[in-house]
């Protein structure tokens, strides 16, 4: 009974996972369907590389990604550099302390 009962969560969980990629796979598929129409106006290079970005404007819409990648990489290295630390910190009082609690003695970094 308990097999059965396993290989249903097992059969609804990879449904899941694959009913998962094939949405993210139909939601690139339209992305890029929308997208390259609009670099016929100008090249892939353009785009990556340059700073201004107005694409309300009718007569010459710009779309320069630039500004936002180097924003995006900014936030992610700001962030890498507060968890990082954080992180290890916390994880070394972890185990000082469940060392401490198993043991009862007090064990120092070297």
């Amino acid at each position: 009974m308990k097999r059965r009962e396993e290989r249903t969560i097992e059969a609804a969980l990879y449904f899941s996972a694959i009913l998962s990629i094939i949405i993210l796979d139909l939601i690139f598929i339209f992305l890029l369907k929308e997208a390259i129409p609009k670099f016929s106006n100008f090249s892939l290079y353009e785009f990556i590389l340059g700073r201004e970005w107005f694409p309300a404007s009718f007569k010459n819409p710009r779309y320069g990604a630039l500004l936002l990648i180097t924003g995006s990489f900014l936030v992610v290295v700001t962030a890498t550099l507060i968890a990082v630390p954080v992180g290890v910190a916390r994880a070394s009082y972890i185990s000082e302390s469940i060392t401490y609690a198993a043991t009862g003695k007090r064990i120092t970094l070297r």
